[in-house]
């Protein structure tokens, strides 16, 4: 799954993007690396990096309780 956002910062300005995620099927998820591109308004002076920070998430079959 791939997603792109775009924003505008100022000096010293951050953002943080949060995703939700619809895990539909059980299993070992792996997140990550994420790219990175940035640049002038202009697209005169582009560059881009890669944050390599991986995560994992591990999605179990839901519970149910059994009546007695």
């Amino acid at each position: 799954m791939s997603t792109n956002h775009s924003t505008s910062l100022a000096w010293y300005e951050r953002v943080v993007w949060r995703r939700r995620f619809t895990c539909e099927a059980r299993g070992f998820y792996r997140f990550g690396p994420t790219i990175l591109r940035y640049g002038d308004p202009f697209g005169f002076f582009d560059s881009s990096g890669e944050r390599p920070d991986i995560d994992y998430m591990v999605v179990l079959p839901r519970l149910y309780e059994l009546s007695a």
